[in-house]
């Protein structure tokens, strides 16, 4: 618990304030579109070779605090950004987001399949929304304090730009504490077992013959292309159609955070009652009427309620979507199976923003979003026909995922 604080604190100081920065830097839309889309073609050359790699150590708690450690180490180097010439800032900081994304990626899925041997199916759901619940509290307060710093103390505009590189360097510091908790865990015997050598050929096609975690890839994958799409584009929308500041940004990031405590442990009780399906699907479905609420949101006050909402599904996006990979992959080779995962979900990040982009050119914020959350509402559909239909007709009638 006490690692999950730090990160979660290391990421509140500098995350919830990025696309903000950027601006300041003096960043565009398509600066923005590249800060959402570069981090995952970047992430797609390395995740699944790293996949494969992380299996032949029989330990995985030391290259994945080093990995930790890499990405701690980029975010403090984005501190010395402001010193760069002006022409340069904004492109340089996408480049280290970007680069910052590879250690966290790989981190990111040596813990994923941590958490897949730790916990069984309903633990594993209890867990997700437990520690998605409080660690809210947390991400709340820390979030609060930094968006009131960034807005109430600095007197100009260059002020402010110092504020953010010393936010920076206190999320690198709390990073280093970050990583010495996590190289305090303890890995169970099942996480420290020496891998047998692998047949590469055989372990990738094993992957693309499972019915269930293919089905489960496919569905939510086309659902992702639509979720990436609208990344850059909201925040393009609320920062430069609405004209959001930090205290903004600090409001709307503390009525998601309220909301995901709130909810958390409501996902996980339909999860227990309707299972992960229904629960994944009407996720998935709010998140296309949250696109929906942005564009009809006249002024910021209104934005406000949207990203109360966009809280409640935000937190149940996160717990299903895992918990379905999870149930989806067996016990063996799991990092592959999710190497293999976070690659395609990489891909769709890397070139969905990128599609959004050239619909926001062509046609502007508002129809973009539209575009957006009809191909949402699509992708819902796919989801529904995957899980309840052809799941049901492949899998038999008592398969879950």
């Amino acid at each position: 618990m006490v690692y999950g604080l730090l990160t979660d604190a290391m990421m509140s100081m500098h995350r919830p304030f990025a696309m903000m920065f950027l601006e300041r830097l003096g960043g565009g839309s398509i600066h923005m579109t590249l800060f959402n889309s570069l981090p995952g073609i970047v992430a797609v050359v390395v995740l699944f070779p790293s996949s494969l790699i992380l299996t032949k150590f029989k330990y995985k708690k030391k290259i994945t605090s080093i990995f930790i450690l890499i990405a701690r180490i980029i975010v403090l180097l984005m501190a010395f950004i402001p010193l760069l010439p002006v022409y340069m800032r904004p492109m340089m900081f996408v480049l280290f987001i970007s680069m910052k994304n590879l250690p966290e990626s790989i981190s990111q899925m040596s813990m994923q399949s941590f958490i897949g041997t730790i916990f069984n199916g309903e633990e594993r759901a209890k867990a997700l929304s437990l520690r998605g619940k409080f660690a809210n509290i947390f991400i709340l307060i820390i979030t609060l304090v930094t968006g009131l710093v960034l807005s109430y103390l600095p007197r100009d505009d260059e002020q402010i730009i110092y504020f953010y590189q010393l936010f920076f360097v206190i999320a690198a510091i709390i990073g280093v504490f970050e990583v010495i908790q996590f190289k305090r865990l303890k890995e169970k015997p099942a996480e420290a077992e020496a891998t047998e050598k692998l047949e590469i050929r055989k372990n990738i096609k094993a992957v693309f013959r499972d019915k269930k975690f293919m089905l489960f890839a496919i569905s939510t994958l086309i659902f992702y292309f639509s979720f990436h799409s609208g990344w850059a584009l909201s925040s393009i929308y609320i920062i430069t159609e609405l004209g959001a500041t930090e205290i903004w940004l600090t409001l709307n990031a503390i009525a998601s955070g309220v909301a995901s405590f709130l909810f958390a442990g409501w996902w996980n009780r339909l999860i227990n009652k309707k299972g992960n399906d229904f629960a994944l699907v009407l996720a998935c479905f709010g998140m296309g009427l949250n696109t929906l609420f942005i564009v009809l949101s006249p002024n910021l006050y209104f934005i406000m309620v949207q990203t109360f909402f966009n809280g409640i599904i935000g937190v149940g996006i996160g717990i299903t979507l895992l918990n379905g990979l999870l149930a989806a992959t067996p016990d063996k080779n799991r990092i592959i199976y999710i190497g293999i995962y976070n690659t395609l979900m990489n891909v769709s990040l890397g070139i969905a923003p990128l599609v959004t982009q050239v619909i926001l050119d062509e046609r502007g914020a508002r129809f973009a979003l539209y575009t957006v959350a009809s191909m949402r509402f699509v992708a819902v559909g796919i989801l529904i026909l995957a899980l309840f239909v052809v799941k049901k007709k492949i899998l038999g009638k008592t398969a879950k995922i």
